[in-house]
């Protein structure tokens, strides 16, 4: 099912059905959004559908572009219209080394796809840009692709570049933090105002990283962070002082939801034979596994034995001791990193296994954040599967692998100001007990920590919407 259609939430997006004739006083207006998003990940793209959703609520008539590896998936799902980003540009082989790399060659392929200078051309190509946009400033033209002109024309009629959220500088995913980097200063040498939102910088680890990170993001009008004190901290340590800076919230914070009359049918659609809706339970708990490898820490599946072990026994504990159903819910379906292959196997490993449901089809971010909000506990180990849950006031526990994905979680269960349901230890090396102690523990409160969730809420998602207010400020005072 598409984002924003057959939902009942239309009334939220007036403005983008162009229902709303009488704004027409708003002169029109651009931005440029950019992120991690294009990768069917749901998490990657709740952040710009909130800062879709929440731009379009201040300022109706705006023309919106998203630079993406994926364009007709991110026009299909945002119903925005969408170029590739830089990186399509950094990456494109030549016609010609393209056609002799074709698998179809066999073996000659293979060698001479070993032996292509990839880096040492996407370096040069990344430099180039900057000379070819320095030029343009002078109103010298330079020779560049398709590709790149398209993101040149894009960026320099626009009125705005926004960042927005998530954890794409770092040296981890170095192929995001050039990219993210290489645009912005694109943006700065057109003088495009940019805004970076709901961020988590680093780790960054590199001196090149490091160099370039700092070129960037003191090119920036506005930069937000979604933790409290750790991205602020590495930013100013790097030397990145000229942007406003805040510890906001992660731009999911504001996506709005559905009514449960609404999600019933979702759940229904993966329940065919409603073997698992007729089960009685005291309660119900949303289960969710981070099938990204490489965040993870995993090189297949097959590792990932001591989590899929820790949430199987987690699961039949809340079965079998607090008379629970369990809701395996995936955010992301792409291919690399699928969430779904990993809670079959927590299914198909529990004692009582129809006392669990796999989500397996796909939804997007407003339809996965309401079904979260159906139920009593949530534990998951993706960030935005948290988010979701805690902006909906359901009391969660997160876990992970890896000082990235822990400095996420940790952030935002400080953010809620609920810092003992974020299990520090690496879900590898865990002991069930520890988990289980804390599930009880969270158990035997959540109504308290709901209502907790519930009283911060407002004041997180009121600040998450720091970097909205100043793209209406910075467009409708251009």
């Amino acid at each position: 099912m598409n984002a924003w259609t057959d939902r009942g939430i239309e009334e939220y997006f007036t403005p983008h059905f162009g229902m709303m004739d009488q704004t027409m006083k708003y002169r029109p207006k651009k931005v440029v959004i950019i992120g991690g998003f294009g990768w069917r990940d749901i998490g990657d793209e709740a952040m710009p559908q909130a800062v879709i959703y929440n731009l379009r609520k201040a300022i109706p008539n705006l023309d919106i572009v998203m630079l993406s590896p994926d364009p007709a998936y991110t026009t299909a799902y945002h119903k925005e219209r969408s170029i590739y980003d830089i990186n399509a540009y950094l990456y494109r082989k030549p016609w010609l080394i393209s056609k002799l790399t074709d698998p179809k060659l066999g073996i000659l392929g293979k060698l001479i796809n070993k032996i292509y200078p990839r880096r040492s051309i996407y370096f040069l190509r990344w430099f180039y840009f900057l000379i070819v946009l320095q030029c343009y400033c002078w109103r010298l033209n330079l020779p560049l692709n398709k590709i790149g002109k398209d993101i040149v024309d894009e960026i320099s009629s626009a009125g705005l570049l926004f960042n927005n959220g998530g954890g794409n500088i770092n040296s981890l995913l170095s192929a995001e933090l050039y990219k993210q980097t290489l645009t912005i200063l694109a943006a700065s040498k057109l003088n495009i105002p940019v805004i970076v939102s709901g961020q988590t910088i680093g780790p960054i680890t590199k001196k090149r990283h490091a160099f370039i990170v700092k070129k960037a993001l003191n090119k920036v009008d506005t930069l937000t962070f979604r933790d409290r004190g750790i991205s602020i901290e590495r930013v100013q340590r790097a030397g990145i002082n000229q942007p406003t800076m805040l510890d906001t919230a992660d731009d999911a914070v504001s996506l709005p939801f559905l009514k449960p009359e609404q999600v019933t049918p979702l759940i229904s659609a993966n329940d065919k034979s409603s073997e698992w809706s007729n089960i009685s339970a005291s309660i119900i708990v949303a289960m969710n596994m981070n099938g990204y490898l490489k965040a993870m820490n995993k090189k297949n599946i097959d590792d990932f034995l001591a989590e899929l072990t820790l949430l199987t026994k987690i699961a039949d504990k809340l079965v079998e001791e607090h008379s629970a159903k369990i809701l395996l819910i995936p955010t992301d379906y792409h291919q690399l990193s699928d969430d779904r292959p990993l809670l079959r196997i927590i299914k198909n490993k529990m004692r009582q296994n129809k006392h669990a449901l796999v989500i397996e089809l796909e939804y997007d971010a407003i339809q996965y954040k309401s079904l979260i909000g159906m139920a009593d506990l949530a534990i998951g180990a993706r960030y935005h599967f948290n988010v979701f849950a805690t902006s909906m006031g359901v009391p969660c526990i997160g876990l992970a692998n890896g000082i990235y994905q822990k400095t996420k979680l940790k952030g935002l269960m400080e953010l809620y100001n609920i810092p003992y349901c974020f299990i520090p230890e690496d879900m590898e090396k865990v002991k069930v007990d520890t988990v289980i102690e804390v599930v009880e523990k969270v158990l035997k409160n959540r109504a308290q920590i709901s209502e907790r969730l519930k009283g911060r809420h407002k004041t997180i998602q009121d600040d998450s919407l720091v970097t909205i207010r100043r793209s209406e400020a910075l467009l409708m005072g251009a």
